[in-house]
């Protein structure tokens, strides 16, 4: 017999603000930047292997391995109780852009004759439940007075981003070398994202009938995520004997329930004298201003070596945006240089030679995602364009593959993909905002 494990837990804070200050350096005007970073890694690796040697009678051998690991982060950026003058350039971001990983591998052989029971299994799970928040609240902003010349560069920028990747992968390998054999390999993966994204400007800081937030040429108010998930299983069952029985199984399970909200609430005024953007929105790397974002995270690719961006895949969608709507699927060029968005990407193979045998591969996905804007109690005045986007960018390729070669009587084999999506795009004003 022989096992392994590997247990990862963490909840991380990453936390950047200004609150109850002044800030004014007169007509010269100050450049702020609150940003908040989270840019961790976490990793869970176990493999365990058994080998018996026995040359008759009853035996089996057991080789088993576990990876756990589980994260709940908060990543937020905020200005409160402030009061900001001649402020041209503010920018709040909160950018989450943590990485977990699990791999579990286990492996047994049985070289003796006899009857015996080979069982190889491994189970790799990793979860997520951060949350990524930008927030101005209780506060006044005045970008001050425009430049005569050029185009008005006074921008005020509010951006929660949440980039966090989980990758599982699970191999098991069953081998039985002679006599009367009963091997079994069982390999699961399960793989769970529940995080929130929140971009928020609430409350009132200047003096009754005054604007809150002023003198900006322009204004983002960006929720976004671009989560993502790869899986990985594969398992074989080997016999070298005609009588020998066979149960294989590669197993993947996904969930994602992520929450994206932009709001304006709490009595805030604002005016803005170009355009204004409030985005709730999944989003890839070819986004307007996402790069940025991946850039000051640092390494928006993976430093595990995990293949988040589905290299290995040959994919040959095309697009189906006759409309112009921005639905259509791009092809596997284009996916693999910008990125899948809040996506999935999983795969699990199951492989039985020799004897009598049955297996099962199996990929399942769920998505649950809302992206929200709400515009409550609050007054804009935009004096070009408002911008509100509430979009989800979910993508799903799930494969399902298996081999069964029999030298007995009997092979079979069952490969099942079962996608499930279900989410939720609002844009609510004014009383339609409801707590909650």
């Amino acid at each position: 017999v022989s096992g392994a494990a590997s247990v990862n837990m963490a909840a991380l804070g990453s936390k950047a603000e200004i609150r109850g200050a002044t800030i004014d350096n007169g007509s010269a005007g100050t450049q702020v930047t609150v940003q908040a970073i989270n840019s961790a890694q976490l990793a869970s690796a176990a493999g365990s292997a058994a080998l018996s040697l026995a040359k008759g009678g009853s035996g089996g051998d057991l080789g088993g391995a576990v990876a756990y690991s589980t994260v709940s982060d908060a990543t937020s950026a905020s200005i409160s109780d402030s009061v900001l003058k001649n402020a041209p350039q503010v920018v709040v971001h909160a950018l989450d852009g943590s990485e977990q990983t699990g791999i579990g591998v286990g492996a047994a052989v049985n070289t003796g004759g006899g009857n015996s029971l080979t069982l190889a299994g491994s189970v790799s799970v990793a979860r997520s439940n951060n949350t990524t928040t930008a927030t101005i609240a209780n506060s006044t902003l005045d970008g001050g007075a425009a430049s005569a010349a050029g185009a008005d560069a006074r921008v005020l920028d509010i951006t929660a981003y949440d980039h966090s990747r989980i990758g599982v992968g699970a191999g098991a390998l069953s081998v039985a070398a002679g006599g009367n054999n009963t091997g079994v390999a069982l390999g699961l993966t399960y793989a769970d994202i529940s995080n929130s994204s929140s971009a928020v400007l609430s409350g009132r800081g200047g003096a009754s009938g005054a604007y809150d937030i002023d003198h900006y040429g322009a204004f983002n108010l960006r929720a976004l995520d671009a989560s993502l998930i790869g899986a990985g299983v594969l398992t074989g069952k080997i016999s070298a004997s005609k009588s020998g029985v066979g149960l294989s199984g590669a197993f993947i399970w996904n969930q994602v329930g992520n929450s994206s909200t932009a709001s304006i609430d709490g009595g805030a005024r604002v005016n803005i004298a170009g355009n204004a953007t409030i985005d709730a929105a999944s989003v890839t790397a070819a986004d307007a201003g996402v790069s940025a974002l991946d850039d000051a995270i640092g390494h928006a690719g993976s430093l595990s070596g995990y293949d988040f961006s589905g290299n290995a895949l040959t994919y040959s969608g095309t697009a189906q945006d006759a409309s112009q709507d921005t639905t259509g699927q791009p092809a596997e060029a284009a996916l693999q240089a910008s990125g899948w968005g809040s996506s999935i990407i999983a795969v699990a193979g199951d492989v039985a030679i020799g004897g009598n045998n049955v297996g099962l591969s199996f990929v399942g996905s769920q998505v649950r995602n809302t992206h929200r804007i709400d515009l409550g109690d609050a007054t804009l005045n935009v004096g070009n364009t408002l911008s509100t986007t509430a979009r989800d960018n979910t993508r799903i390729i799930d494969l399902a593959v298996g081999l069964g070669v029999s030298t007995g009587q009997f092979a079979g084999m069952g490969s099942v993909t079962y996608n499930d999506i279900s989410n939720t795009d609002a844009v609510r004003f004014g009383s339609a905002v409801a707590p909650g």
